[in-house]
């Protein structure tokens, strides 16, 4: 049943009200007027105070019911009240958040903005300190032009036994040979320039790589490529790594710089084949840069088993029980392990093998024979006898003519590197199936 408003109950015993005092009006006077007995006159009042109580209890419980119905109102009003408040609270923590991350977008933008004004201000002052040192090394280059009339000093003869000669292995070729920075003659680098490119270098966290090829003799066919890092000095000028590692050393800057070689090494693609690569002893205990070989294993793939680590017999010395557990558990991921800068041939090679060398690298110029060639063959033969029965492949490097190739062709030698089979270039220069010469 439909509930009655309070409205239509007030309406109601308004009317009763209204009917009694009618009543009431109408017997006075069929009283007055003597139209009606007492009777009768008795019965109507009873009949309108009835109506009247009936009327008053109505509007009595109407009453009621309407503080009733407000208080349902009120309570309603005050539950959409404390939802709205509710509302209005979340409304307001979420505008803090918001806040707290414009702050904080701000922020960034603002150390984004302030990184790229060191980064202008290095460059500025790395491009103002170039024209300086660039000027000074053309004043230089004038001075050295008048002293190169005097006469070389004669060459001294060859040794007339197998033994280790020639400059250190530090550098990358003869210095009568080198290939110059420029297409002009040899520019001296001093080292403050070679720092301020060491200093760009590590804050572009930018190194260009280069590559050479080493052939297989006799054919001359690409059996696999070096990889060497270069400090860009200007357009078209570059520092090599012999000039700058040194000093990178020195200054605790290489195992920095090998990370970005290997960096650089990860995001290009080379032809088959092994691939070189010289890193120092530190760089190789770090763990930074074993992160980056992983990087460069899992981003070439193709190059697990065929990725090679060059260490100087130097460095080699230094090796701790440490390293040697780094070393081999990079064995293990697929990394062998090449010797270089050999000073001696007395090596233990039983050790070389356990650890994962597969490759020594001897320079062409210390490595004389005398004028007896079967004995000095003989000498070569049994070395290289020992490196194959570790399964240790010996590299000639410096090769940078077809004199020096000649006398290689006559000893058990697979493998060389050096001018005559390509310059350092960039990776794009060879292809796999290119022959060097």
């Amino acid at each position: 049943m439909a509930k009655s408003s309070p409205s239509s109950r007030r309406t109601t015993s308004d009317v009763f009200y209204a009917l009694t005092i009618s009543g009431i009006a109408v017997v006075f006077m069929l009283f007055l007027l003597g139209s009606a007995n007492v009777m009768t006159t008795l019965t109507i009042i009873g009949m309108l105070l009835c109506l009247s109580v009936v009327g008053a209890a109505m509007r009595y419980f109407s009453g009621n019911q309407t503080t009733h119905d407000l208080n349902e109102k009120v309570d309603a009003a005050d539950l959409h009240l404390r939802t709205l408040q509710h509302r209005v609270n979340d409304h307001d923590l979420a505008f803090l958040e918001l806040t707290g991350k414009i702050e904080t977008l701000e922020c960034s933008v603002s150390d984004l903005r302030a990184r790229q004004s060191t980064m202008d201000k290095h460059q500025h002052e790395f491009t103002t300190a170039l024209k300086d040192r660039m000027l000074q090394l053309i004043t230089l280059i004038s001075s050295r032009k008048t002293t190169r009339t005097k006469p070389a000093a004669p060459a001294k003869p060859a040794a007339k036994t197998f033994k280790m000669s020639g400059p250190s292995a530090n550098d990358m070729q003869p210095a009568e040979t080198r290939r110059p920075l420029t297409q002009d003659d040899d520019i001296y680098v001093s080292p403050s320039l070679i720092r301020d490119a060491i200093k760009m270098a590590r804050a572009t966290e930018r190194m260009d790589i280069y590559v050479q090829p080493i052939a297989r003799l006799p054919q001359r066919k690409v059996f696999g490529y070096e990889v060497y890092g270069r400090l860009k000095l200007q357009p078209g000028v570059y520092i090599p790594a012999r000039d700058y590692r040194g000093i990178a050393a020195h200054d605790n800057a290489l195992i920095a710089l090998d990370n970005l070689v290997l960096r650089e090494l990860a995001k290009t693609r080379l032809p088959s084949g092994p691939v070189f690569i010289n890193l120092s002893r530190d760089a190789l205990s770090n763990r930074a840069t074993a992160i980056q070989i992983a990087q460069v294993l899992r981003a070439r793939p193709e190059l697990i088993g065929q990725m090679v680590i060059e260490l100087t017999q130097r460095d080699f010395a230094r090796v701790s029980p440490d390293d040697e557990i780094v070393m081999k558990e990079l064995h293990r991921l697929g990394v062998a392990f090449a010797l270089n800068d050999i000073q001696t041939t007395e090596l233990d090679l039983n050790r070389l093998a356990a650890m994962g060398f597969k490759y020594l690298k001897l320079p062409h110029n210390r490595l004389i024979t005398g004028p007896t060639m079967d004995h000095g063959s003989a000498i070569v033969q049994r070395f290289v006898t020992r490196l194959q029965a570790r399964n240790i492949t010996l590299i000639v490097s410096n090769v940078e003519n077809d004199k020096d190739i000649r006398p290689l062709l006559d000893y058990p030698i697979e493998l060389a590197q050096g001018y005559l089979f390509g310059r350092p270039d960039r990776p794009v220069a060879y292809t796999a199936a290119k022959k060097v010469a």
